[in-house]
């Protein structure tokens, strides 16, 4: 669908409404409209952010196997055993 017919097709859809629902309920329902508008474009930016996000985490993370990465090895984590943490915390009692 071209954006003229698109144009004509909302106009048509307008001028049914208008005829068909009594003239007190019109406000109402062109609130519901912009409601669910306003809902619908709420949905898509959040889900706009939300992949931007990831993408822009995507690029910051260090691949696997890169030697420039920023995380550190022991001998040990190299040869398949488990690393084990070189600091620790304390709670107080």
């Amino acid at each position: 669908m071209n954006s003229c017919e698109l144009v004509s097709l909302v106009t048509a859809l307008a001028c049914s409404i208008a005829k068909c629902f009594p003239e007190e309920e019109l406000p109402l329902l062109i609130a519901m409209l912009t409601q669910l508008s306003d809902t619908l474009t709420t949905i898509l930016a959040a889900e706009e952010l939300k992949e931007s996000r990831e993408a822009e985490c995507k690029e910051k993370l260090p691949s696997k196997g890169n030697p420039d990465s920023n995380t550190t090895t022991d001998n040990n984590s190299r040869n398949g055993s488990i690393p084990t943490q070189s600091s620790s915390v304390s709670f107080p009692n």
